[in-house]
């Protein structure tokens, strides 16, 4: 039964401190990560997805209410056609609809909400940009608690992770918070100077302890462009070259000399995405139309590489950086992968349309008698170039890492696209913003409030379950890492309907099954866990499901398909050397050995040594038995 929408309290004081708060507790949501589930960042998920139901609920029923007219902007219309676009993309293309979707499809909802909440002046910039400040200072203070060994990092690898178990996703989200600093500098109110001051050494010491370079580009440019407005920097720059050319010779080389430094900082890493790209680009020309399907990019793309491995076409440079790949780490080519064309135009004309709003949020007031429009356009300046800002580092972040997928990233991004979209909208009929439509039908707005409340309940009605079944999924993962394989099956076959579109559960479904040895039940769980991800763990327990019931052929496929995923990686490799032993297969079998001796480890550990020893003396029983020298014998003798 749906709430009675009449008798609640809709005053825009009530409503206003309501919607408040959830806005806030969604930023909040994006720093929160917990072991309650599968994956850590699965928790984040969760929160995002249910704060952006009440959300769409709350503002549904405000809207039933109100009767407010829906002012329809341009980017608020473009994301309609994204948001169709990606359910029909889902069903036709993809044929799923996993976590991946919904999050992609809350994300858009949030925005046109979030453009709605600032258009009715139901949220400010004011309490935004504060909330955004204090969740990055308490961020930045957990970076350096870490930093001093205080607080254990999240991740083994990395000795400042922040909340997130990926430094990445820490320090992208510091840095597009840095207009909320700059804002709160500007605006302190009764913040102290001193808790500011405090906060600026906090943020900065913790981009830097971070060690990612796309976040401190990022905050490079957010810091220009505000220096910009305050300073006019581009102007004068501009005044600079036409007076000296030299300038803007001395401008280039600084540039290029930059690219350099930030290439030659991390090569091997900055290699590996080049390559990424590279394939990335080639996938898309397979299918440039309505590509891949949305949330399919990883399964899509390891396959693709191993079959450019396997068919001899990469180089010995590419090899090194070849691994598993999750991200493309460029979302306008992630983009064009799952979403073709038709999902990059669209997505690329909604960027340059936010980026295009600064010309109607600068109209002089004096164009304008209306006292409303004198006060909006007065006040929506300074916080709109910073939502500007922030917006142009996301971009900027986004095609030399992931911010999309970042969830607090895209959760800041969000809020700064709907708060420019709304303070770039005029109040009245006589003047009109690009591409406004104003509806003063009552009709269309009580329908428009009936779609968002409807969106919202829908998605609270179809992941509650899912979030309780991904609670039990974890409960029966433990169960088994308890050696209970029995009772964790039983309960993860319960599960299959919810979680069909769960690679997570297939994965740990099939484990439970291996350990009982019901190896042709767990081929059947890894087959479907491949239909969601081509993580090379799946073909490699595959094939040892399949080394189990004696189908070696098929065996040596699946170590071959985890192998060209995974080319530095020594594991498949040594499955390889043991399974043509066992079948008799000498001189496989040796060229396998010899390719664990040439591999170089990336990072040295006890496994590692003992490959490489078992390797040493395969060779040196092969070759006694032939009587002949190997020409890479000597290399490998201790």
């Amino acid at each position: 039964m749906l709430p009675n929408a009449g008798s609640l309290n809709f005053s825009k004081p009530v409503s206003g401190l309501f919607f408040s708060i959830i806005t806030g507790l969604l930023i909040c949501a994006g720093l929160v990560t917990s072991g309650a589930l599968i994956y850590r960042s699965l928790t984040t998920h969760f929160l995002f997805i249910f704060l952006c139901a009440i959300l769409f609920v709350c503002t549904g029923l405000y809207q039933i209410r109100s009767k407010q007219p829906i002012l329809y902007s341009l980017p608020i219309t473009i994301t309609g056609i994204l948001l169709f676009y990606t359910i029909y993309n889902s069903y036709a293309v993809s044929e799923l609809l996993t976590y991946r979707h919904i999050y992609i499809l809350c994300g858009y909802g949030l925005f046109i909400v979030v453009y709605y909440l600032f258009d009715q002046q139901l949220i400010r910039s004011s309490f935004l940009f504060t909330s955004m400040w204090a969740f990055a200072s308490l961020e930045a203070f957990v970076c350096l608690l870490q930093y001093a060994g205080i607080v254990e990092s999240l991740n083994s690898y990395f000795a400042v992770t922040g909340t997130w178990n990926n430094p990445n996703i820490t320090a992208i989200f510091l840095a597009i918070s840095i207009p909320s600093l700059i804002f709160v500098i500007l605006n302190p109110g009764r913040i102290p100077r001193y808790i500011i001051t405090i906060s600026v050494l906090l943020i900065v010491l913790a981009l830097f302890s971070l060690k990612c370079r796309t976040a401190l580009l990022g905050a490079g440019l957010v810091m220009m462009l505000c220096g910009h407005y305050q300073y006019n920097i581009i102007g004068r720059l501009k005044a600079a070259v036409k007076k000296n050319n030299l300038i803007l010779v001395g401008v280039v080389l600084l540039f290029i000399t930059g690219c350099l430094f930030i290439y030659k900082a991390k090569q091997s890493s900055s290699d590996g995405r080049l390559f990424i790209w590279k394939l990335s680009l080639l996938m898309a020309a397979d299918q440039p139309l309505t590509g891949y399907g949305y949330g399919t990019f990883e399964r899509n793309y390891n396959l693709y590489q191993q079959h450019y491995i396997a068919d001899g076409r990469a180089t010995p440079k590419e090899l090194r950086n070849a691994g598993n790949v999750n991200m493309a780490y460029n979302e306008l080519f992630e983009n064009l992968v799952e979403g073709g064309l038709i999902g990059t135009i669209l997505i690329v004309a909604l960027l340059v349309t936010l980026l295009k709003l600064p010309a109607n949020i600068l109209i002089s007031a004096k164009s304008t008698t209306d006292k409303v429009v004198k006060q909006r356009l007065a006040t929506g300046i300074s916080s709109s170039q910073l939502a500007y800002a922030g917006i142009a580092a996301f971009i900027l972040m986004g095609v030399t890492n992931f911010a999309i997928q970042a969830i607090p990233v895209y959760i800041i991004f969000l809020f700064y696209a709907g708060m420019l979209a709304a303070n770039a909208q005029v109040l009245t009929a006589d003047t009109v913003a690009l591409g406004k439509t104003v509806t003063k039908n009552s009709v269309m707005p009580v329908f428009t409030g009936m779609i968002i409340l409807l969106a919202g309940l829908i998605i609270l009605y179809h992941q509650i379950p899912v979030a309780q079944a991904q609670l039990k999924n974890k409960y029966a993962s433990e169960l088994s890492k308890a050696g209970k394989f029995k009772q964790a099956e039983t309960i993860l076959v319960g599960l299959k309907t919810k979680l069909y579109n769960s690679e997570a559960y297939w994965r740990i479904l099939a484990n439970a099954q291996v350990k009982q040895k019901k190896y042709q039940a767990a081929l059947i769980s890894y087959k479907n866990a491949q239909r969601l991800t081509s993580n090379p763990d799946t073909y490699h327990e595959s094939a040892r499901c399949y080394k189990a019931l004696g189908m070696l052929k098929d065996a040596e496929k699946s170590y071959l398909i985890a192998k060209n995923m995974e080319p530095t990686r020594f594991l498949h490799r040594y499955a390889l050397m043991e399974l043509y032993t066992t079948t008799g297969q000498r001189d496989a079998s040796l060229h396998m050995a010899d390719e664990i001796l040439g591999l170089k480890a990336k990072v040295p550990s006890e496994q590692v040594y003992f490959y490489k020893a078992e390797a040493r003396k395969l060779i040196g029983l092969r070759t006694a038995e032939k009587h002949i020298e190997l020409p890479f014998m000597n290399k490998y003798q201790r």
